[in-house]
């Protein structure tokens, strides 16, 4: 029967002897016959000889099954199998009845599978580094405008971080109408299947309105399915505002930005070239470098690099560290100034690969020129602009103004700080922008007010290079100037209208008396309601009392196991009031938990106090009868001690009556016991207690009452809080 079995069968001693086998069990194993393989001592088959170990160990813990090792055939060479054996008494004899097959395949192909799930990872890593580093906003999103994946830029960009933004909607960053725009967007690419390529827009971020060129493709998985879009957006803003600068000045001078993306490669240990991305291969190409460079050293591929580039590569794998370099290269006769950055890999806490970034500024440089050698041109056309526009050296003095300016603040401002002409300081403002643009080389803009013909005027100010030394710092500064005083006033017009919160987290209704004018999307969801609805029944008979008393109304609900606070407001000349609902779930629950622990409290100090009061009795009564009885037969430091410790009793028994005091007053069930009683007389009563603590302080009170004013109180605490003020 066993020789029908398509799989090893073999029974063998607990101590490796082996008894019988069937024909798979020796073929499998590499013998010619049964002889040749029982002769065989079973540690022998084991590749590992602990394998042989842990095989009898499985078994003193019961049942072997499916134990997968490592074995090796009469020629020596290993394969896999999945071991099941069982123990049995055959006689007095305890035998293994094993069954065993070849898994080899199997278990390579785990293996095989493993190593693809490690580089897997490890590819995604990189990727996800390289995103990181990109100059570029990258956001991953399904159909349904749900965020799946975004690089560092795009959370900076929001002032948060990657985590606070992957896996939720778009809709809880932006307003819902924008939110929208995007998604309908982004499912005419997913409809599509086409990529939607470099559109410029212009996009709100927490830093402000920038221009932006996006583009955006389908996100397509393995089975071919357009699962969202990948969207890729470049800040062109600069950009954008040369562009538009150069127009105004009849195309005098040109500013290039570079609106491609940024030639990529990575470099391993050796300095082999193992990945490119296309932009690297459009880029090379204009050189008439071939872009087949995969696998090449750098040097081999690119034989007009430096040896300094060495150093720099060896610094990186070194340190750790990013390292960022500029300069200019002679590729074919062709020069090119470059910005490089450097950016380390890491894998196991060494620096295994090098991602650089390669910004080509040839064009740059070449309009900087223009720009220098146009600046003549330049002044006569900023003497034609009408908002005030002036230059200013690194000490902030005004060297160039135009006629608008000068008919502000008269000629004699030229040679003159910034800050003490237009906002009459002694030093220089601390926000700054003239500053910042010489500090950083930057764009910079502000508001602020100034004193304009003795009117508060609004100004918005944009300041930038204007010239640079050789070294490509800032020397002279261009601040252009505009009263914006207007537009400010129509953006506070516009902003009043905007005051109604309709993405306020809680319900937000606005009612009239005939039903629901307007409620918010989270009203909507908790209260199943919609405009035009009629007014929920929770609500009617507190409108109708805010209707006709036109006072605050507020009411608790509890809805859905939470409990909601809703304030009624009326609106004053409005036949409308406004409902504005919140959870106090939370809060209802601390004060329950404040209440409870209160109750501890003034029970402890009812018990402290008791337990105090007891012995305390005991002292003093034994300390007085020694005094009445005693007195004349003890020394003087006796009585003296014992008459101390009557007066320490007293100060502890006040100390308890307060607790005591203390615990009554918290008490929920104190209910005062008032009674008409002359003020003015206990008003003058604690006066005159309080006259001798008055005058060793050297202080007078001065008391100006009418003879009899009567209140209804409770005497005895009254009496307390005016001595203790």
């Amino acid at each position: 029967m066993i020789e029908a079995v398509p799989i090893g069968i073999s029974i063998s001693t607990p101590e490796g002897k082996f008894i019988e086998c069937n024909s798979e069990a020796y073929t499998i194993s590499g013998f010619a016959s049964k002889e040749e393989f029982l002769n065989i001592p079973a540690l022998e088959l084991y590749h590992e000889p602990k394998d042989r170990e842990r095989f009898v160990e499985l078994h003193e813990k019961g049942l072997v099954k499916n134990f997968v090792v490592k074995l090796k055939r009469k020629d020596g060479s290993a394969y896999w199998s999945s071991i099941t054996s069982t123990e049995q008494k055959i006689g007095k004899q305890i035998s293994y009845i094993n069954t065993f097959q070849d898994v080899s395949e199997h278990k390579e192909a785990e293996l095989k599978l493993k190593e693809s799930e490690s580089k897997y990872k490890y590819i995604a890593n990189e990727l996800e580094m390289i995103l990181d580093h990109l100059p570029l906003i990258v956001a991953y999103k399904d159909n349904k405008n749900n965020l799946l994946r975004v690089n560092q830029f795009y959370a900076e960009a929001h002032n948060l971080q990657k985590e606070d933004m992957e896996g939720k909607s778009a809709f809880e960053f932006y307003p819902q109408e924008l939110a929208q725009s995007y998604l309908d967007d982004d499912l005419k690419v997913i409809m599509s299947k086409q990529p939607k390529l470099n559109y410029i827009e212009q996009w709100e971020s927490e830093q402000g309105s920038r221009w932006v060129s996006t583009s955006k493709i389908p996100y397509i998985d393995e089975e071919g399915n357009v699962q969202g879009i990948i969207a890729i957006i470049e800040d062109i803003t600069e950009k954008k505002l040369a562009e538009e600068k150069l127009k105004e000045s009849e195309e005098q001078y040109r500013v290039v930005l570079d609106s491609i993306n940024d030639p990529i490669h990575v470099v391993d240990t050796g300095l082999s070239i193992i990945l490119i991305n296309p932009a690297f291969k459009e880029w090379v190409k204009i050189f008439d470098i071939s872009p087949d460079i995969l696998g090449k050293k750098v040097f081999e591929a690119f034989l007009f690099l430096p040896d300094l580039v060495l150093d720099e590569y060896q610094q990186v794998f070194s340190t750790g560290k990013t390292l960022k370099t500029s300069g200019k290269t002679v590729i074919n006769n062709k020069e090119v100034f470059t910005k490089t950055t450097k950016i380390p890999i890491f894998s196991e806490g060494k620096v295994n690969q090098i991602i650089t970034i390669v910004r080509d500024i040839t064009e740059r440089k070449k309009a900087e020129e223009k720009l220098k050698e146009s600046e003549k041109k330049l002044r006569g056309i900023m003497a034609s602009i009408t908002d005030q526009v002036s230059i200013l050296d690194r000490n902030l003095n005004l060297l160039y103004l135009n006629k608008v300016v000068e008919e502000i603040y008269g000629p004699s401002a030229l040679g003159s700080k910034c800050y003490q002409i237009y906002q009459g300081f002694d030093e220089p403002c601390s926000d700054c922008q003239v500053r910042r643009t010489f500090e950083d080389g930057e764009v910079h803009h502000k508001e602020c007010l100034r004193e304009i013909r003795g009117d508060s005027r609004y100004i918005w100010s944009v300041s930038s290079v204007f010239e640079t030394d050789k070294e490509e710092r800032p020397i002279l500064v261009i601040e252009v100037s505009r009263d914006v005083t207007e537009r400010k006033e129509k953006e506070k017009e516009i902003f009043d209208l905007a005051q109604f919160p309709s993405e306020d987290p809680y319900p937000i209704l606005r009612v009239n008396r005939n039903g629901v004018m307007y409620i918010n999307e989270a009203g909507q969801k908790l209260l199943n309601l919609k405009d035009n609805d009629q007014i929920p029944k929770i609500f009617q008979e507190n409108v109708k009392v805010t209707f006709e008393s036109n006072q605050i109304t507020e009411s608790e609900i509890e809805l859905d196991g939470r409990n909601y606070s809703f304030t009624i407001t009326p609106v004053k000349d409005a036949d409308y009031v406004n409902i504005y609902g919140m959870d106090i779930t939370e809060r209802k629950h601390v004060e329950e938990k404040l209440k409870e622990v209160n109750k501890l409290k003034s029970e402890f100090l009812r018990r402290a106090s008791h337990e105090l009061k007891t012995p305390l009795i005991s002292i003093k009564g034994f300390s007085d009868l020694i005094l009445s009885l005693y007195a004349d037969q003890l020394d003087t430091p006796i009585v003296s001690k014992i008459r101390e410790i009557n007066d320490g009793c007293e100060r502890l028994q006040n100390i308890i009556n307060n607790l005591l005091k203390t615990s009554r007053l918290e008490s929920p069930d104190l209910r005062p016991k008032v009674q008409k009683e002359d003020l003015s007389f206990l008003i003058k009563f604690c006066v005159n207690e309080l006259q001798p603590l008055a005058e060793r302080r050297k202080q007078s009170i001065k008391l100006d009452i009418h003879s009899e004013l009567y209140a209804n109180i409770e005497k005895e605490e009254i009496h307390d809080v005016l001595s203790n003020l």
